[in-house]
């Protein structure tokens, strides 16, 4: 049987390692707290964000030297540059912050909030919600009032939205009546 005394030094050494761990973790945001509100390499992001949300280096105004300020970085793609992301507490590394769909630029410009997959509480995510009630979702390409301008089904894409545009026109059909050799 074990003595009393070796069980309350195990019990004091355990306690201590989980004080020490939790000591450890705490590290990064007492870094973030501490001057968390000052953007030491002035890049337009402060360095608690830096530390805790973009991961770059809060004394390297342009952490991977592509000649873009960190601040003006828009890593996920989404249409919002990291600085715009800090200001709207959206995820500068996710485009679609809520999952619901849209990327958060999208849902700015829409109105809808980036930070709620269901901005007007209708039960329905916001990717699938019918803002103009036409009866079809604001994410279909073939809804003449979405937010792609009336792009049809058949047509060209040269504004990349991923639906086709209605002004380019299809490429034309060969004539089966003509022949090359004419």
């Amino acid at each position: 049987m074990a003595h009393p005394i070796d069980r309350r030094a195990r019990l004091l050494t355990t306690a201590l390692a989980v004080a020490a761990l939790v000591a450890a973790t705490a590290v990064v945001p007492a870094q973030a707290r501490r001057g968390g509100d000052r953007d030491r390499d002035r890049d337009g992001l402060v360095n608690g964000y830096e530390l805790t949300m973009t991961f770059t280096d809060p004394a390297d105004r342009d952490t991977d030297d592509d000649g873009i300020r960190d601040g003006k970085e828009d890593e996920d793609e989404d249409g919002l540059r990291n600085r715009k992301e800090a200001k709207e507490g959206t995820d500068p590394l996710s485009a679609d912050s809520d999952d619901d769909g849209l990327d958060d630029g999208d849902e700015l410009d829409e109105g809808t909030d980036p930070n709620d997959d269901d901005s007007d509480d209708d039960g329905i995510e916001d990717g699938d919600d019918d803002v103009n009630d036409d009866g079809s979702g604001d994410d279909d390409c073939d809804d003449a009032g979405d937010d792609h301008g009336g792009d049809r089904i058949g047509s060209d894409d040269s504004d990349d939205d991923l639906c086709p545009d209605p002004s380019a026109s299809p490429s034309p059909s060969p004539d089966p009546t003509s022949s090359p050799l004419a």
